[in-house]
């Protein structure tokens, strides 16, 4: 009984990820999750109408998956690293095994269900940063890809962030209204 539920989840999963993925683009190229926008530095909105916010005592953490190698270890910790440094905001790092909220950064393979729709979607060498159901999921073909995603997310959100005044609440704005999608060396 147990099996086949697990099978059927599978199943659901692979048909959601099948329906969802995206027309194949050249390397390097951005995909549009919504109707054509622009890009630039400028937070835009996300699809659902408002800018994803970051903010100084924020109840947004970090979920890595429970057995990970190093180098996702240290993706995860670089996201609330850069945080920290840039904006002095601490986001809780956690396993997957932790209870899912609704302000989760994925990173790596999780057992999140938008981890493994992005991650069917990838093919070798390629890495993915994009919004699934108000989670912002960080993630690649493999490790070394989850880490430039993770170094993608930093340089362009974390550490272009403008830094808060004395005694302001730090925010991030986080615009995913485009899905980064790129290979890697």
């Amino acid at each position: 009984m147990k099996t086949a539920k697990i099978i059927s989840a599978v199943i659901f999963i692979l048909v959601l990820a099948v329906s969802c993925a995206p027309a194949a683009e050249p390397p390097g190229s951005v995909q549009s999750n919504s109707a054509s926008l622009p890009v630039s530095d400028e937070a835009l909105e996300t699809p659902a109408g408002e800018p994803l916010v970051l903010e100084g005592g924020t109840s947004w953490r970090v979920i890595r998956p429970e057995v990970c190698s190093e180098t996702v270890l240290a993706a995860a910790a670089s996201l609330d690293a850069h945080l920290f440094n840039r904006l002095e905001v601490h986001l809780t790092n956690k396993n997957d095994l932790a209870a899912p909220s609704e302000k989760e950064i994925l990173v790596g393979l999780t057992n999140r269900p938008e981890s493994a729709q992005v991650y069917e979607t990838l093919k070798n060498k390629e890495y993915a940063v994009c919004l699934v159901n108000g989670k912002i999921v960080v993630i690649g073909f493999d490790d070394e890809g989850t880490k430039a995603a993770a170094k993608w997310f930093n340089e362009t959100f974390v550490d272009r962030a403008a830094r808060p005044e004395e005694g302001q609440k730090a925010n991030l704005f986080v615009d995913l209204s485009v899905e980064k999608r790129q290979t890697y060396r």
